[in-house]
């Protein structure tokens, strides 16, 4: 069975670059989410 790795956010460079596609992860610490609406709202705010 394969493993998951551990990752506290945010992350170092070290572990970003450690990262590869299809890698498990388990995420801990402040991540932040929007839908297509809160994505529009922050493109026309730039």
């Amino acid at each position: 069975m394969e493993t998951m790795q551990k990752i506290t956010l945010p992350m170092n460079e070290a572990t970003r670059l450690s990262l590869h596609a299809g890698d498990r992860l388990l995420l801990s610490g402040v991540i932040y989410t929007g839908r297509d609406a809160a994505h529009q709202r922050l493109v026309d705010a730039l």
